[in-house]
């Protein structure tokens, strides 16, 4: 019952608040564009509740992983502004 639920029901953030039926089963594209119908009708209808700028539907991303592959990882660049000194670390009651 969860597991139906979970993929036919719920609408996931990561997604593009879609299902993953949706999404697995390549109906995203379409949705996507139903969904762009839409907000423009309401943009037009009350431009000033979108602050002039009119809304876009989110796009589902290219990939989704729970686990990534080793090579799907990015590694973060690590940078060191510098020496520390670390002399003001030290206590200098002694």
């Amino acid at each position: 019952m969860f597991f139906r639920w979970y993929n036919t029901v719920h609408r996931d953030s990561g997604i593009a608040v879609m299902t993953p039926y949706t999404v697995h089963y390549r109906h995203d594209q379409q949705l996507t564009e139903q969904r762009g119908v839409t907000l423009k009708a309401a943009f037009a209808a009350h431009p000033e509740r979108f602050k002039g700028l009119a809304p876009k539907p989110a796009r589902v991303p290219e990939s989704v992983w729970i686990n990534p592959p080793i090579g799907e990882i990015a590694k973060p660049e690590i940078i060191i502004p510098g020496p520390l000194n670390t002399s003001s670390f030290v206590s200098q009651s002694h």
